[in-house]
């Protein structure tokens, strides 16, 4: 038992010395990379549109909060205890936790929803290099065009953040490895599109002086990503909230019977989530 005690002191000790006041910074359009002194990571970080589709209308950042590692301190003084009394009862065996597997839909799936696979995939990466490079360039207008609306006003806050801080995240030499849909459907009248990227690119963040500030220039990040793309159901009729009327083949946000604003979903594919699977540097 004194044996015991002493481990847990000694691994208390470290995780004080540390853990205590790290922050994570993450970069790439929506800040869905590390610049943390690790190699690599699992995460399931993302940003969500969310359901709602208004047509009024950028990243968010990873920052250090205050607190976190006192969180960090109390869950790993849990584990080390749990794992030192199954030891002590030769219950404990280590197991590395598997992650899920993501695999390519047969193309009779994209038949059903009438589309052209080659083309998907090429729109939907030229999509991501596009989000990416106007991110870069604090192309609002751009990435407005690439996003929903929500997903928009979230990059917008984090992009307004960097410009404050008069800093800009590089992206470079954006090389895509593999991209593939994994699962296709209809939710709420919108044409919902899942799809696994993985792709190389430089990521960096540098000020006003162009002086890297984070992450490496000369670094290669290798990403997964896991990507969601929605648009308008081909069938889907604009019914106004207000006055009900069924306006058809509109593009316009105001009703042409009482001019109330209308709730009109994307007429192209848009990104409404972007999930950071994995990274690694190179």
């Amino acid at each position: 038992m004194k044996k015991n005690i002493k481990k847990i002191i000694i691994v208390l000790v470290l995780v004080l010395s540390l853990g205590i006041g790290i922050s994570y910074v993450k970069a790439d359009s929506g800040w869905d990379s590390s610049y943390d002194s690790g190699s690599s990571w699992d995460s399931g970080s993302s940003w969500d549109s969310g359901s709602s589709w208004d047509s009024g209308s950028s990243s968010s950042g990873g920052g250090g909060f205050a607190g976190d590692s006192f969180v960090t301190f109390i869950v790993v003084l849990i584990i080390v205890m749990i794992i030192l009394s199954s030891a002590s009862n030769g219950k404990y065996t280590s197991q590395t936790p598997s992650r899920p597997s993501y695999k390519p839909i047969d193309d009779s799936v994209y038949e059903q929803f009438g589309i052209n696979k080659a083309e998907f995939l090429a729109m939907v990466q030229e999509k991501y290099k596009s989000i990416q490079t106007d991110w870069m360039n604090f192309n609002y207008d751009g990435l407005q065009n690439n996003l929903t609306d929500e997903l928009f006003n979230q990059y917008s806050m984090n992009l307004a953040t960097l410009s404050a801080k008069g800093e800009k995240n590089i992206m470079e030499n954006m090389n895509v490895l593999n991209c593939f849909a994994t699962d296709i459907k209809v939710e709420n009248n919108i044409l919902t599109t899942y799809v696994y990227l993985k792709v190389r690119q430089n990521d960096y963040v540098v000020d006003s002086n162009n002086k890297v500030v984070r992450g490496n220039k000369h670094t290669i990040n290798e990403m997964e990503y896991m990507l969601i793309f929605v648009k308008k159901n081909s069938n889907e009729q604009v019914k106004c909230p207000a006055c009900g009327n069924v306006i058809e083949g509109t593009v316009s946000e105001t009703c042409p019977f009482c001019r109330n604003k209308l709730v009109v979903n994307p007429q192209d594919f848009v990104m409404s989530k972007k999930t950071a699977l994995s990274q690694r540097r190179l």
